[in-house]
């Protein structure tokens, strides 16, 4: 049975929504891209916010970069709105618009989306960025574009867990190797839900695997004819290797939507020496309960 993200928490969400369609405030005007550099770091964080006047739809991105392409990336884009409620000045999250990505090594790390746009309203948009360093040291940043007197500072802490499917790992044939993913797990984060998800590689015993390549992606299910048919969501795959290791783990984070039903995917393939000889085997495995 597939499973799907469910609005357990919906009616929490609408509530700043409802909010904010009250709010009285002079129209957006368009705004120029933001930077704010990560101290310590050959990297910055980028919030690009787009309003559209006498349109319906406003649009909205963010992004991490670094020189040289170091680090592991996370960004978290959050538009929000703002509103006088009982006479105080307030931003609210605009609920299951914002987008996330990462940790990933891609670089530039961007995410771009877009939702209602109201003249009458005034938003702005936060983008956190965060980057780990190969020696371990890890810093953030918050770039805002908008009306950002403050200056406003965002976090990505979680709210709520929903874990859709359990973990599960499938044997590599003929050799002490397993491919293992780390289940369908839903988080809300500054009103959107996040795909948190990885997966592993393994070999037991002491003899080192020749190679051995693992890859974890993200896929969405749609109807084709009738037929339950999965479409790998682009920009979901994390890979690693080929190493010379026996274990290989990779874990990331994506936007999710609601009304979707996705599964996890991982895939290794590990070249192992035995007194046969050198093997290549692979195996696949998903975190649906059954498959199309």
């Amino acid at each position: 049975m597939i499973k799907r993200v469910r609005s357990l928490t919906l009616a929490t969400l609408i509530g700043p929504l409802l909010l904010s369609a009250i709010a009285v405030a002079n129209a957006s005007p368009a705004h120029s891209p933001v930077s704010k550099q990560l101290s310590g770091t050959p990297c910055s964080v980028t919030a690009t916010f787009t309003p559209s006047p006498g349109l319906p739809t406003m649009t909205y991105g963010g992004g991490v970069s670094c020189a040289g392409g170091v680090g592991q990336k996370t960004v978290d884009v959050v538009p929000q709105v703002f509103n006088v409620v009982n006479g105080k000045p307030l931003w609210f999250d605009i609920s299951l618009a914002g987008r996330y990505a990462g940790p990933t090594p891609i670089n530039p790390l961007r995410v771009t989306g877009s939702t209602r746009y109201v003249s009458s309203h005034t938003y702005r948009l936060l983008v956190y960025g965060l980057v780990t360093l190969p020696n371990g040291r890890s810093a953030a940043a918050t770039a805002c574009s908008g009306d950002c007197i403050g200056p406003p500072m965002l976090t990505i802490g979680s709210s709520y867990t929903y874990r859709a499917e359990p973990p599960g790992s499938a044997p590599l044939p003929g050799i002490p190797c397993s491919v293992g993913q780390n289940g369908l797990v839903f988080t809300l984060v500054n009103g959107t839900y996040v795909i948190d998800y990885g997966g592993y590689s393994g070999c037991d015993g002491t003899i080192r695997a020749v190679k051995n390549m693992l890859t974890v992606c993200v896929q969405v299910v749609d109807r084709i004819n009738g037929r339950a048919v999965w479409f790998t969501v682009a920009g979901s795959c994390l890979s690693m290797g080929p190493k010379s290791v026996n274990f290989l783990q990779v874990a990331t984070a994506r936007t999710g939507f609601l009304g979707h039903g996705y599964r996890i995917v991982a895939s290794a393939t590990v070249q192992y020496p035995t007194s046969h000889g050198t093997l290549t085997r692979s195996a696949t495995v998903h975190s649906a309960v059954s498959g199309p």
